[in-house]
């Protein structure tokens, strides 16, 4: 489900800057206004959601200690919740970096989702070009990275989750794309070549399993 939101999302943004972005002329002005908007989406219910996770979490400490020392009788509860509220989760979820080379705040293992939500947002406007109003580029570059990213050619946690993610989510650009006419494909075509996509990634794992 995390997922298919990465590619929704991709499709939404896409679809609503695809004429705003891609150019140099105002790109600083443009940037800034997308960077605003964003910012404003996110961190009202980000800092919401950190508190909120801050406060549940001492209620369970208090109820439920079992599950701060991994002793309950689930082992997925015991293997993936924790409760780390050090500077470095802090630094984490407010930073937005949560599963991105610092740990996630709390017991809200969920924020690592938005995390990599909020850093497409931040790369997207630098990768996104076009030419003569084609943006075969944008695709080559993103998907080039997650290859590179995937094979850990990088060895750099931020750079190999981040790109990894972002294949699915330029996948929704792309849709964008065909959905506005941009590209000028047949349904029956663009199955096909996701249908070749998928059995590549299948037999040998090009840009991750999610994607």
């Amino acid at each position: 489900a995390v997922i298919f939101f990465f590619v929704l999302s991709g499709f939404v943004i896409h679809l609503n800057y695809i004429d705003k972005l891609g150019q140099f002329e105002d790109f600083k002005k443009v940037v800034l206004k997308f960077y605003f908007k964003r910012f404003k989406r996110i961190y009202p219910v980000l800092i919401f959601a950190l508190i909120f996770t801050f406060l549940c979490d001492q209620l369970i400490l208090e109820i439920y200690p079992n599950l701060v020392d991994g002793s309950t009788n689930y082992n997925t509860i015991n293997e993936f919740i924790s409760f780390n509220h050090d500077k470095y989760a802090i630094a984490g979820g407010i930073l937005n970096l949560g599963d991105l080379g610092l740990p996630i705040f709390g017991s809200n293992g969920p924020l690592w989702s938005l995390s990599y939500e909020w850093w497409f947002y931040v790369i997207y406007p630098f990768l996104y070009f076009r030419i003569k109003n084609k943006s075969f580029l944008f695709y080559i570059i993103i998907f080039t990275l997650a290859f590179i990213a995937k094979h850990n050619i990088a060895e750099f946690v931020f750079f190999n989750k981040i790109f990894v993610g972002m294949a699915s989510w330029g996948l929704g650009c792309l849709l964008a794309e065909v959905y506005l006419r941009r590209i000028n494909i047949k349904l029956y075509q663009l199955i096909m070549i996701l249908g070749v996509l998928l059995l590549l990634n299948l037999n040998y794992s090009l840009l991750g399993a999610d994607f």
